[in-house]
């Protein structure tokens, strides 16, 4: 049985930074282990991306890309008040 962690909706623009520069992205879902974020410019599969936020940078890779949608994988699972923040409720306090 596969076992996929739960996902919150999400609303917040983020910065995306990999090696082919950075762009302008919206976190559309997180989950502890990851985001799906919408993107002008999709990167390749396996490319190493830093998430940034107001506060925060999360660094991971590009584990699918489709149709102007990106799942992003994170190095390590996050916290709570991550996820929190990067689904657009503020700062997880």
């Amino acid at each position: 049985m596969f076992y996929r962690p739960h996902r919150r909706m999400a609303d917040l623009t983020v910065t995306l930074h990999s090696d082919g520069g950075r762009q302008t992205a919206r976190v559309l879902d997180v989950s502890p282990t990851g985001v799906k974020v919408a993107v002008e410019d999709e990167p390749a599969v396996d490319a190493r991306i830093t998430l940034q936020t107001a506060r925060r940078a999360f660094d991971g890779h590009v584990r699918w890309v489709d149709g102007g949608r990106l799942g992003l994988s994170f190095d390590r699972p996050l916290s709570k008040s991550e996820q929190s923040e990067l689904a657009g409720l503020g700062w997880g306090f």
